[in-house]
């Protein structure tokens, strides 16, 4: 194995995917959790084994959501920031991917969210809402359909139905090792 990439969506329901030179997973995981809480002796073993051979970390540059609470935010900046942290403790280099970036250079179509306007009404704030919500299903099912028809032993490796976590983990990776290999 010459060189990998870690890809990783740092989200609760998130992933860290392994992909080799050439693309093809070696590992995949959804993110490792106890409970309500990230599983950092996990990750840290993850991050150890692959320390060993030439490697890149790919993580996704989190911020603002939307309606996201503020403490849903701060809690995934502060693991967004462990996991960096874990990285350059295994001395492992790091890459942030916007999700603006890497989301159009993999070919993933905008969600295309709508945004509050002055005057909005309650009803219009609900009506919007809804409709955010049900882009952003319908944006995490086209995440899934991609990543297998990019990596079809993704499944296989992760051994179990494929989340929208793990098939942007692994998108995230692809791009980064597509920028790194400069193929696109």
């Amino acid at each position: 194995m010459s060189f990998i990439t870690i890809g990783i969506d740092p989200g609760q329901h998130g992933g860290i995917v392994i992909l080799n030179e050439n693309g093809d997973p070696i590992f995949a995981a959804n993110m490792p959790r106890v409970g309500d809480v990230y599983d950092y002796n996990t990750i840290n073993a993850i991050f150890e084994e692959y320390s060993k051979v030439p490697s890149k970390v790919a993580i996704e540059l989190v911020g603002f959501m939307g309606a996201e609470t503020a403490k849903n935010i701060s809690d995934l900046v502060h693991h967004a920031g462990v996991l960096y942290g874990l990285s350059i403790a295994h001395s492992l280099p790091i890459i942030l991917a916007p999700p603006s970036v890497w989301k159009k250079k993999i070919g993933l179509p905008p969600i295309g969210i709508s945004y509050a306007k002055k005057g909005e009404t309650g009803e219009d704030k609900k009506k919007r809402v809804n409709e955010n919500a049900r882009k952003r299903r319908a944006a995490k099912n086209v995440s899934i359909e991609h990543a297998i028809r990019l990596m079809p032993k993704l499944e296989e490796t992760l051994g179990s139905k494929i989340n929208d976590g793990v098939a942007e983990a692994a998108l995230i990776g692809e791009y980064v090792r597509r920028v790194m290999s400069n193929t696109d």
